[in-house]
């Protein structure tokens, strides 16, 4: 008897909803589609959102957390622990010095002074 081969995905861009059990690889951390949910926007719209399962990247509890179909990056990390702003890898500091970098640049001054 063989075993089912799980699909793997490396990017949050669905069509339809993905199958339970779909593994998603974001930056070294893993995440597996439980199900699905709708969410009803301010303007009255349902939008369908998938929920994920994974492990906290400080102290590896699991925790669940919610994407839509395309686009958006899930939490990295549980309630608990859960720092907005604070990347997680050394990639994502990386990414987030130099965004900061460019951000906070000064201006060159104008040629008129102004």
């Amino acid at each position: 008897m063989t075993t089912p081969r799980l699909r793997v995905v490396h990017a949050i861009n669905f069509r339809i909803l993905p199958l339970p059990d779909t593994v998603l690889m974001l930056e070294g951390q893993r995440y597996v589609a439980i199900g699905s949910r709708l969410h009803r926007k301010p303007d009255g719209t349902d939008v369908p959102l998938v929920v994920w399962r994974s492990h906290c990247a400080e102290c590896g509890m699991p925790f669940e957390c919610s994407t839509t179909l395309k686009g958006s990056h899930p939490n990295r990390r549980c309630p608990e622990h859960h720092s907005p702003g604070a990347a997680v890898t050394r990639k994502g500091q990386a990414r987030q010095k130099k965004f900061l970098a460019r951000k906070w640049r000064r201006k060159a001054a104008s040629p008129t002074g102004r």
